[in-house]
């Protein structure tokens, strides 16, 4: 949220964004206010505090507060896992209740829910991802669907990042792009050669292994070598953001995901450097969104059954149209996910609910 925060701050907002804890993957704020995350719950009141006494308007990202939030019990049992899920449920028993305080405070609430914080999956709506994932049940879905009622009761904007989260909502929603600035004048820009004459070299940054269909990702990889094709698989997982992007800045395409029907910010992160990038949109959730994003949206869409032949043929499809995919795919990044762009909404719908304008 930091890029979209100082966008914000460029078209007359005073934009700061806190957090907890330090980020584990290097993603900064404006404010930290604890060390750690064994100290996080002592500063949830400090954090409270804060917003009621210097917020016209707080913005929630992950479809949190400042509150600690329940969850259902998952995986197998241990005394760790009991303990941690008897403390989240107790105190989780004040889920929410601090927008109590900032409605009678007169501050405005605005929230985003990025994908699983709001997805109330039934195997029904897609039983790959519901049995691939593992974790959506009947309790999860009971737990989040109270949650996004209560939302809807007390924020005055919500915005959503994955365009099927329209579904899960009883009240209308905005859809918001990813705000990603490019990495570019960080790392420092290199020219993109596509070189047939070495392995293609291919990138899966898997959050989930479930989720994001790696192991179809992995067999395709390995049936597509078994058949000749020069190719390279560079499986990344807990990395800093800094440093997945320097993985991504070395690959000729990214691998995001298969299951979803969305693309995620690793894709953005990937087409602003102009690398190509394979995910599974469904388009049929894609009514949200505006319709020439929807057109020119450049992923290679593929699924679990289509992937070796996505694969194959961006292989053959040789270096001129691979290049015509990098320009496409960094265009349409700094078209649509531009954070000065994305901050035009947020900043539009700060002042539709203030109805007086946002005072810098």
């Amino acid at each position: 949220m930091t890029a979209l925060s100082e966008a914000e701050r460029k078209l007359g907002v005073d934009s700061r964004t806190l957090g907890l804890y330090p980020d584990r993957f290097g993603f900064e704020a404006d404010i930290i206010l604890a060390k750690s995350v064994a100290r996080s719950e002592f500063a949830r009141p400090k954090l409270i505090n804060f917003i009621l006494n210097n917020a016209d308007i707080v913005h929630f990202n992950f479809g949190t507060s400042a509150t600690p939030q329940k969850a259902p019990f998952q995986g197998k049992y241990s005394v760790e896992k009991v303990a941690k899920w008897f403390y989240l449920n107790t105190i989780g028993l004040f889920e929410l209740s601090d927008l109590y305080l900032y409605r009678r405070a007169g501050i405005k609430i605005v929230v985003s829910f990025q994908g699983d914080d709001a997805r109330c999956l039934t195997r029904v709506e897609n039983p790959l991802l519901f049995d691939e994932a593992g974790y959506y049940s009947d309790k999860s879905n009971k737990i989040k669907s109270d949650r996004l009622r209560k939302w809807e009761s007390f924020a005055d904007h919500i915005f959503i990042l994955n365009p099927d989260l329209d579904n899960y909502f009883n009240q209308q929603v905005s859809f918001l792009p990813y705000s990603i600035k490019s990495p570019l004048p960080a790392l420092g820009q290199q020219p993109l050669v596509f070189d047939e004459y070495r392995p293609l070299r291919i990138v899966h940054a898997p959050s989930h292994d479930g989720v994001k269909g790696t192991r179809f990702v992995i067999a395709a990889i390995e049936k597509l070598k078994a058949d000749g094709l020069f190719i390279d698989l560079k499986l990344v997982r807990n990395l800093s953001n800094i440093d997945l992007l320097k993985e991504i800045q070395n690959s000729d395409l990214l691998i995001d995901q298969l299951l979803i029907g969305w693309y995620g910010g690793v894709a953005v992160e990937a087409m602003n450097m102009g690398i190509p990038v394979i995910s599974f949109v469904d388009k049929s959730s894609c009514t949200v969104i505006p319709g020439s994003m929807k057109s020119n949206i450049p992923v290679l869409n593929s699924s679990p059954k289509a992937l070796e032949h996505t694969i194959a043929d961006f292989y053959k499809s040789g270096v001129e149209a691979r290049k015509a995919k990098s320009d496409s795919s960094m265009s349409f990044a700094a078209e649509w996910h531009d954070p000065l762009r994305v901050a035009t909404s947020t900043v539009e719908a700060y002042r539709e609910i203030t109805k007086l304008g946002v005072q810098s």
